[in-house]
C-alpha cells in the first residue's frame, strides 16, 4: 500500500460530519463517517473503513462523484488529508516518501 500526501488546506475539526454507505456494487458494503470538504469535492474518512488497506483509513480522502472501490483496491494508493499523514508518519504508520512500515510479526512462544 502506498500513500499520498494530499494538497487540501483546510482544517478537518471544522468540517461537517456526514454518514457514508461505500458498495463494491456486489455484496459488501460500508458505512463510515467522514467530513465534508469545502467545496463538496470529496470527503475525508474519519474512521476505519476500507477493510483492504493495512492499516486504519482514517484521513483517507475520496471523490463525492463516482468513487471505485475496486479501482483503489487495485492501485493500492491512498491519499490522505495533511493532518493524517502527520499523524501517520508520527506514529510510524508511514515513512516520508508515503511507504507503509510493515510492523514484525509478534514471534510466538515454542
Amino acid at each position: 500500500m502506498k500513500y499520498i500526501k494530499g494538497t487540501q488546506t483546510y482544517k478537518l475539526a471544522r468540517r461537517p460530519l456526514t454518514k457514508l454507505s461505500l458498495t463494491d456494487g456486489m455484496d459488501f458494503t460500508e458505512t463510515p463517517w467522514a467530513k465534508t470538504a469545502p467545496d463538496g469535492s470529496h470527503f475525508v474518512l474519519q474512521n476505519h473503513a476500507l477493510a483492504f488497506t493495512p492499516h486504519e483509513s482514517w484521513g483517507a480522502i475520496i471523490p463525492t462523484q463516482r468513487f471505485n472501490f475496486l479501482a483503489m483496491l487495485k492501485a493500492q494508493e491512498l491519499t490522505l488529508h495533511p493532518e493524517a499523514w502527520k499523524v501517520y508518519i508520527k506514529e510510524k504508520i508511514i515513512d516520508a516518501k508515503g511507504n507503509y512500515i510493515r510492523k514484525p510479526e509478534p514471534t510466538k512462544p515454542v
